[in-house]
């Protein structure tokens, strides 16, 4: 489906494409998509809204101070419930 981006001020930033499985690195106060390219930077406080026709999912998951090993075996557990 199609998403919409908005600032944590409340400014519209970009819409995109919604597909698969998308994943974000923080990196400062900036999350950084990993293995996709998005129009604009995604700041860590943000909001986001479904305007396509779609309806829309998420998982969020979160960690906090994980190495990228413990991120790929948490990633691999969660696919392999879905």
């Amino acid at each position: 489906t199609q998403l919409e981006v908005y600032g944590e001020d409340g400014s519209r930033l970009f819409d995109f494409r919604a597909e698969g499985v998308l994943g974000f690195k923080l990196v400062g106060d900036l999350l950084e998509p990993i293995g996709i390219e998005l129009p604009w930077p995604v700041p860590a406080v943000h909001a986001a809204k479904n305007i396509g026709e779609d309806d829309y999912y998420e998982i969020l998951f979160e960690s906090k101070g994980a190495s990228q090993k413990d991120y790929d075996a948490a990633r691999e557990k969660m696919m392999n419930e879905l």
